[in-house]
């Protein structure tokens, strides 16, 4: 099993607004490694380098602030608070070290351009950190050069009906029926639920790829991820 017997990844960590635990939290992290679950996480690479944890380009929604997280250094953006709370946003090493291990990690790379610099980094990141990781993806040119200079690592494909910013048209069809798996070659995917068919299903089982449902919020979203996929991404309950 990828997971190695962990079905069921926290989305951005065992968050709960309402309790002052926002999402990408140390708190949620440390939460989710607490009961027990996988925890799915976004990276991203700050103007001075640095690896941060965040989901979002834009800060707006989670700090109220203006600008993305890739035009400020980490400096500025520790000075941030997330959705209203003391919590700021981590670095991933903290992220590796509040986890130690105990649980795998799902890391999203947050990369829309030419892969380089965020791969690389995040790489020689994960080299000292001796828990199970594995990476993902929307852009498959981030999974092809992962599955070409990191083979050692497990990496799949990120999918889903609509992507935000990106008109319908032959590119939009093409990552939403993932037509560069060929060259990619991703070794699970990860797909909206919502789009997730029988067809899909079945592509995925001849093809030896797991198949993770993203974002499970309700009971009855939890039995029909576990009907048609092999592991899924919740968020909102606790399945």
């Amino acid at each position: 099993m990828l997971l190695k017997g962990y079905q069921k990844v926290a989305h951005r960590g065992l968050h709960a607004a309402g309790k002052g635990v926002p999402e990408n939290s140390l708190p949620a992290f440390r939460a989710a490694a607490e009961a027990g679950y996988a925890i799915e996480l976004d990276v991203h690479r700050a103007a001075d380098g640095t690896l941060v944890v965040f989901h979002d380009h834009d800060l707006r929604r989670m700090t109220g602030a203006r600008g993305t997280v890739e035009r400020m250094d980490f400096r500025s953006l520790r000075r941030l608070r997330l959705g209203g709370t003391a919590c700021t946003i981590p670095l991933l090493r903290e992220v590796l070290e509040c986890v130690g291990g105990r649980v795998p990690l799902l890391i999203e790379l947050k990369n829309g351009g030419l892969p380089g610099a965020l791969e690389r980094t995040l790489v020689r990141e994960l080299a000292g950190y001796r828990g199970p990781v594995i990476l993902e993806s929307f852009n498959p040119l981030t999974v092809w050069w992962l599955r070409r200079n990191a083979p050692h690592l497990v990496c799949g494909q990120l999918a889903c009906r609509k992507y935000e910013g990106l008109r319908d048209g032959l590119r939009a069809y093409a990552l939403r029926h993932m037509l560069f798996n060929c060259v990619s070659r991703p070794q699970f995917v990860a797909y909206e639920l919502g789009g997730i068919t029988e067809k899909l299903r079945l592509k995925c089982r001849r093809k030896r790829l797991p198949l993770l449902a993203w974002t499970v919020r309700t009971p009855e979203e939890g039995r029909l991820a576990r009907a048609r996929c092999d592991g899924m991404i919740f968020e909102a309950i606790r399945p």
